[in-house]
């Protein structure tokens, strides 16, 4: 999958989902993991995108929605830290493809502003 930078992610991409689902959890390293998509920030039910996930054990998942303090202290890793780590896993693996020149001109006007 080209991620295209100049472009909105779309917020449902079942191939993304069924890729995290083959992680090791993000937490804990353990394996068989839910996606778990970041808190906040949604309206209503609406989930956020799928790109806004990671992988969770059910225990851990579970964990998360209890209090994010709480997991934070137990795991050390905040949603974002975790969620920034499996897409740079995906970019490494190849699972998501940047558009290197797309990325570079978008590094350089965020330079000069």
């Amino acid at each position: 999958m080209i991620i295209d930078l100049n472009a909105k992610l779309p917020d449902k991409c079942p191939e993304y989902l069924a890729w995290v689902h083959t992680l090791p959890s993000a937490a804990s390293g353990m394996i068989g993991v839910q996606a778990h998509h970041r808190i906040g920030h949604r309206y209503g039910n609406r989930k956020t995108s799928d790109f806004e996930s990671m992988p969770l054990t059910p225990a851990e998942h579970g964990d998360l929605h209890a209090g994010m303090d709480e997991f934070v202290r137990t795991w050390g890793k905040t949603e974002k830290e975790m969620i920034a780590e499996t897409l740079l896993e995906a970019i490494r693996l190849g699972v998501l493809v940047v558009d290197k020149k797309r990325a570079l001109a978008l590094s350089e006007m965020r330079g000069a502003a």
